[in-house]
Order: structure tokens, then sequence, then C-alpha cells
């Protein structure tokens, strides 16, 4: 785990890919709801991964590590709901500094938990041994072992720390037996000892680059280059220092380096085969990061807009923004996350941009129009109250030019299921949008050819959606590229073309799937559609797994987006004779005809169909107000 799992959508779908290391198609139900906002419930999300579990052909362990640095309750919560109901194939191991806020008493009292505390790890005199002295090879006598064992209490990072320190010695007896104090107090001295035996311009190294999550050679030399890489660490005090001696080319003494300290067991470990990536041991990266605000404070705002640069020149965005924001270099942040919000918001991490708008003050989003927009539809699509977005679009309607506004009350018009104002909004978009916002006016487009098709307008609305189509995948713009083509065999569907129409939802969801094989959310209104044609051919089980699969899309997407999907669903069902599914399906469209005031005349006629005509149950009166 890093800081980042604390975006539900990032933690969940990484648990989602260990799992499936097990079996490759476990979870895919999980991953699909995932990929589109809002942030489904914990209970909604993990039921059918559960089931999935479940059915697993062997048993499986998975391993949480560094769980200490989660501090969002909503995956707390999930984990919590994951562990009460976990299959008996299936066991949990979280390593952690700090007990998890998981109901671990309630394990403990139920026997259902193991527990490896501090006492548990440390090494007995036998196993230090065999790390000093077949491991890091330091041929200490039995005495000296004990005499360090009983030093750090047989911690392994302390023991790690003093063998590095160790290296070298002339006298390693006389070291050990002056190596005191309690555990909290060693690790300091070790610290201390390691970085000063080692060259200057490795403690530069070390220090310079623990600012980083990830380290690799090119980014390594761009931190150094800042102020001399020859210089001891706690010795250069000045940040504009330039190094004169000759160096090597830029990526070469960086790698050197990291390779170096993997060799010398330096608390460094390598994250990919090819040894290109590293990550320093959490524990010396804690105390190299203090050390390094006690020696060189000053230093650190200029190393993490560096690592910023370096970042956004390399294509790591996220990383780019996190530095700009350790760097409170806030101006930086913004520009970036004004470049990162579209594609960011396409991956779903609706979190992750909110907390990237959080962090920024409100001034300064008030001074960026766009941000204030993407804060809009970041809100907009996370669920958030609505008294909380429509303050949001105050905000907006403040700042923005009329085309931006308009666009995102278009999309509000839509998800309130408000066709004709959608549709004057859009055009009233189209008309002020510059030429090249080609992201808001594909918006808007799509946005206008969805309410034309609403209102029955085929022949406008076909022809308008083959040139938005062909146009959106050409710009890239696969969120309004996939929900045109939905609407375009929508429209061949209703015009009698079904094997067309068909093709054409096939192409969408083509298109709405990644190289890594994940399902954007805007698939899901193409699967509904596809799933009521395969209703139509009476392939009814094919038809249920795809409105399913379609529904759970929508509803993660916006959830009032699923009420299509729930009436489809329950003509199936009625088809399959399976009268309490069909019921349930009706019961769940109802409820969102309530919750986001779907007009009462629709969803009367859409159950009357649904129910083969039968009487229709009494609606409550749904209250109609303007957006």
């Amino acid at each position: 785990m890093d800081e980042g799992d604390n975006d539900p959508v990032r933690f969940w779908s990484y648990v989602i890919a260990a799992l499936q290391t097990v079996q490759e198609d476990v979870g895919l139900e999980a991953a699909i709801a995932l990929g589109s906002p809002p942030v489904p419930p914990v209970e909604d999300l993990l039921a059918a991964l559960i089931n999935q579990i479940d059915s697993l052909p062997s048993r499986a362990v998975l391993v949480l590590g560094d769980y200490h640095l989660i501090s969002a309750q909503p995956v707390h919560d999930g984990l919590t709901y994951l562990l009460a109901h976990l299959p008996d194939g299936v066991h949990l191991a979280i390593a952690t500094r700090a007990d998890p806020p998981l109901r671990i008493a309630r394990l403990r009292r139920r026997g259902q938990v193991n527990e490896l505390r501090q006492a548990d790890l440390r090494f007995t005199g036998h196993q230090a041994s065999a790390f000093l002295n077949e491991a890091m090879g330091l041929g200490l006598s039995a005495d000296d072992v004990a005499a360090l064992t009983a030093r750090t209490e047989g911690w392994i990072s302390g023991l790690q720390m003093a063998a590095a320190s160790l290296m070298g010695q002339d006298e390693p007896t006389r070291f050990i037996h002056a190596f005191t104090g309690s555990d909290r107090h060693v690790l300091d001295y070790l610290v201390e000892e390691v970085l000063h035996r080692q060259p200057d311009h490795i403690q530069t190294f070390l220090l310079r680059t623990a600012i980083l999550d990830r380290l690799t050679g090119p980014l390594c030399d761009a931190l150094l280059e800042l102020s001399g890489a020859r210089e001891g660490g706690d010795k250069s005090e000045s940040p504009g220092e330039e190094d004169p001696s000759p160096r090597p080319r830029a990526g070469q003494e960086g790698q050197e380096i990291l390779e170096s300290l993997e060799r010398a067991n330096l608390f460094i470990v390598p994250l990919d085969n090819e040894r290109q990536w590293y990550r320093y041991h959490r524990l010396f990266v804690d105390l190299l990061r203090k050390r390094l605000h006690q020696v060189c404070g000053n230093l650190v705002p200029a190393l993490h807009r560096r690592a910023s640069e370096w970042c956004e020149q390399n294509g790591w965005t996220a990383e780019a923004i996190e530095h700009a924001l350790a760097a409170q270099d806030l101006e930086r942040a913004a520009e970036l996350i004004e470049g990162a919000a579209e594609p960011t918001l396409m991956h779903s991490e609706v979190a992750t941009l909110l907390r990237w708008l959080e962090a920024l003050p409100e001034g300064l989003i008030r001074r960026r129009p766009s941000l204030s927009l993407y804060r809009a539809l970041a809100l907009l699509l996370s669920g958030r109250p609505w008294d909380l977005v429509r303050s949001r679009l105050e905000d907006v309607d403040a700042g923005l030019i009329p085309g931006q506004a308009a666009s995102l009350r278009a999309l509000v018009a839509v998800f309130k299921g408000q066709m004709p104002r959608a549709a004057e909004l859009s055009r009233q978009a189209l008309e002020n949008l510059p030429q090249d916002d080609r992201f808001m006016r594909g918006l808007a487009a799509w946005l206008l050819s969805t309410s034309q098709l609403a209102e029955g307008d085929l022949a406008t609305a076909g022809q308008v959606l083959c040139e938005l189509s062909q146009v959106s995948q050409e710009n890239g713009n696969v969120m309004v590229a996939v929900g045109t083509l939905g609407n375009l065999a929508r429209v061949r569907a209703r015009q009698a073309c079904l094997q067309e129409a068909k093709a054409i939802y096939e192409r969408a969801i083509a298109l709405a799937t990644d190289e890594q094989g994940r399902v954007l959310p805007i698939a899901g209104r193409v699967m509904v559609g596809l799933g009521d044609l395969l209703r139509e051919w009476n392939e009814l089980d094919a038809a249920a797994r795809c409105l399913e699969e379609g529904i759970q899309l929508t509803e993660r997407w916006r959830e009032v987006a699923a009420f299509p999907g729930y009436i489809n669903l329950a003509r199936v069902r009625q088809s399959q004779g399976d009268a309490e599914g069909a019921r349930e399906a009706i019961r769940e469209a109802r409820r969102l005809a309530v919750e986001f005031l779907v007009p009462t005349p629709q969803l009367l006629l859409s159950c009357r169909r649904s129910r083969g005509g039968t009487r229709t149950p009494a609606m409550p009166h749904i209250a109609r107000h303007s957006p």
C-alpha cells in the first residue's frame, strides 16, 4: 500500500488485480463496477466479488502490506465487510505498524485472527546469526551476534542497519559493545552511523532522493543536479551550490548507485525484474526524510519541484501533481490538475481528482474557471449531495464562459430526464463554445443527440450520430464516441435494422475496453441497449447477463441511468418465469423513479409493459422542480 491507495477505486482495483493472479476471471463484475463513478456502496461492490472468490479452485492468501498508510474510512469499511463475508478458502494477511480499525477485538474473541506482534517477529540468536553471517557475510563471533541481538532486541530493521554500519569496520566487537540504547533510540543511532560511513555523494544521494516513493536512475540524477551530487548530505546547506567536478552522463550515475545500494542490502527494494524502479525500505525512508529536514530543510520544496518537473516531462502526471502539492507550488499543481482532470475522470478516479482539488485554496480554484468546471463535474459524478453540487454550479456560472456552463447544466438535465431542457442547453453550449474545445463540444453534441433521440427525431439524430461518432474517435474522446455509437444503435433498432444495431453495439463495447481489458463506465448504456435487443430475439440468458452487467456500469456512472436497464431486466425475468426477479427489478426502477424524479407517466407505462399489461401498483407522488 501507499498513500494513493486511499482512493477506494484504486484500492479495490489493485485487490481485484491481485486475486486475478490466482484466477484470471475473478472479480470481473466488481472491476467493471469500479470503472464507473460514483464509487458504489461497499456492500454492492463486494457482493459479486465475494461470490466469485468463493468459487476459486484452490486456497489463496490475499496479502496487504503497509496497511498503516491507509487512513480512508471507506476503505476500512470495505475491508471490514470483506472480512465478515470472507469465504473459507481465502485468508487475509495484513502487514501494518498499527492496529487497523477492522474490529480486531471481535475477531479475536471469535478465534478468527492470528496475530504476529513485535515480540513474535524478533529474531532469535540462531536467526540473527544466519542473517548477519550468511546473508550479510560479516563473519561475527557467537558472542558478537548474541550481544548485537540483545541490543537490538532481535529487531530485524535494527540488525539490518547495524550490519550496514559494520561493513568495513576493523574492530566490530568494539563497535557492537559501544552500541547501546532502546530500539527507538537505536534506530536513530544506526541511521547516523550508516550515513556517516557512506561516501559524501552516497549521503547526498540518500537524502536528496528520500522524497521519492519510487526511484529510477534518471529521476535520481535530476534531483542530484539540483545542488551537486558529491557533497555530503549534511555538509551542503546551500541549495544553489554547484559541483564543478565531471559527472557521468544523465541517468548513469543514479542507476549505478541504485544497483550498488541493492547489492549492499542498504534498505532498497527492486520493483521490477529489469531493476529500473526501486523503493526504499519504509522505515528507512522515514528516517532519511527526517534527517533531510534537519540538515537542509530549505532544499525540500526545491527537490519536490524538480521531481514534479521530471515526472511531467516523462509522462507521470499524477506523480508530478503529488510533488507539486508537496512543494506547496500550488499554481503549478493547479495547472497540472487542469491538464489531468479529463483523463482522470475518464478513468473513474473521481476521488483522486477531488483530493487534488481539495488541496488547492478556494481562491485559486475560482481564478481558474476550468477547475471550477471539473470540480462540479467530479462532484456530480461522485454522487455528492445535490445541495453541494448546486452551490458549485453557481460558482461555475460566475466564472465560466456561457458554453461551458450550458454544457454542465445540459448534463444535469439529461440525468434528470429533462430532455427538452437538455436539448436547449446543448444548443446554447455549441453556439458559445470555441471550436478547439473538443472535450466540452463533444459532450454538448452527445447530449444534444441524446435529447433528439429521446424526442423521436430519428432521421436527424441518426445523421448527427454518424458524424459525431467518427469525429469523437478521431479526437480520442472515448466517452463521447461510445455513447454516440450506443445512441446510433438505438436509432437503427427503431428503424428495424436489428443486425446493424447489434454490430454497432458490439463495436461500441470493444471501443470502451482499454488495453488492460477494463470496461469503461460509458459502456453500461450500450450493454443495456444490446440486452434489450437480445430480449427481442428471445435470447433470454444472454440478455439477462448483458443487462445485469450494463446496470452495474450505468449505476456507477450515474445511478438513474440504470432505470431502463431495470425495466428491460424485469421483462426478461418475466419471460424466464422468474416472477420474484421481475418484481425485484421493478422495485429498483420505482426506487430510482422516486429518488431521481423520473416522470410518473414514463414509469407507469414502463411498468405496465414489463408486467404484461397487468395492474400497476399505486405509485408515490413525485414532486417536480427545475434543475
